[in-house]
């Protein structure tokens, strides 16, 4: 887009006949003032379309990278998934900074306001100069062509300033509107930040109990198991063929050849060995009394001969 220079559109126009010095300067200042505010929105509509295109552009390009990704994870290898799904969240969130952006500076808002200022600017101009220079009195009229000239140019500025003023007021508050959405979604994003953040500390506190009840009950097992004996039993007879037997309460039987037992688990006390082994010869009744301590206790029953 070639540049383009401004120009006047209220000063240089030829206003016809004034009727004294007073009406020419107040004139002169009106549009001046009016030629001020013009050129104004006209640099800023330029400097906001700009920035407006730019992040604009810059969103749908990110978002229409964001899809040819998702639409291509799918033929993706899993060693590169990781790579792709990263990139595409990158872009998704840089496409939404850049309308967030847009947004909360009022950029894409902000030119076309201003451009229809302008517009409405050189709509009053042109209306006024109009009304302006056709004020011709009779020779024989009464009213003053001072007063009518005034008047036509108090309603110019009049109309002028109720322009700036409605813009002034309107971006004022579309201002106020986006930093108070801000200012919510602030508010709500840190709500959810505490308690996410409460709610780790919570889980991290319960984890950490578990872990230390688990450690604490490994090492009820471990004194536990300390405290416990094993009664391991060595049987020297040959030719077993069988054996039943109890120690307190618990029970096991001895199978052929059999010449050893371990039994586990056993608290720590004075233990009764009751039972009878059977040989090819004959059988042998088994009355013992056992200590059991802590670790491994040894037992040895009969003989090799």
């Amino acid at each position: 887009m070639s540049k383009k220079e401004w120009k006047s559109i209220a000063i240089s126009r030829n206003w016809g006949e004034i009727s004294d010095e007073l009406t020419t300067d107040y004139l002169n200042r009106v549009l001046t003032y009016a030629d001020d505010m013009h050129k104004f929105y006209f640099n800023h509509v330029k400097r906001k379309r700009d920035w407006s295109i730019a992040m604009r552009i810059g969103s749908v390009f990110l978002f229409a990278v964001a899809l040819i990704l998702a639409l291509t994870i799918t033929f993706t290898d899993d060693e590169d998934e990781f790579l792709v799904l990263t990139i595409n969240v990158g872009a998704l969130v840089f496409a939404s900074l850049f309308l967030l952006i847009d947004r909360q500076f009022g950029l894409s808002e902000g030119w076309m306001r201003y451009i229809q200022a302008q517009f409405e600017i050189e709509k009053v101009i042109s209306e006024y100069q109009a009304q302006f220079i056709s004020i011709k009195l009779p020779e024989d009229s009464d009213e003053d062509l001072r007063k009518l000239q005034i008047d036509t140019i108090l309603n110019l500025d009049k109309s002028l300033r109720t322009i700036i003023i409605d813009e002034t007021s309107n971006w004022s508050t579309n201002l106020r509107n986006q930093i108070t959405a801000l200012t919510n979604k602030v508010d709500s994003e840190l709500s959810s930040a505490r308690q996410k953040l409460k709610q780790s500390q919570t889980n991290i506190k319960i984890k950490k109990e578990e872990e230390e009840r688990v450690k604490r009950e490994k090492e009820i097992e471990r004194e536990s198991a300390a405290a416990k004996g094993v009664l391991a039993i060595i049987f020297n007879f040959k030719k077993i063929q069988s054996g039943q037997f109890t120690i307190n309460s618990k029970s096991f039987e001895l199978h052929k050849m059999q010449d050893s037992k371990v039994i586990s688990d056993l608290d720590q006390g004075i233990y009764t060995f009751i039972g009878t082994i059977v040989l090819e010869v004959c059988e042998i009744p088994i009355d013992r009394v056992v200590k059991i301590s802590g670790g491994i206790n040894e037992l040895t029953v009969g003989n090799n001969t």
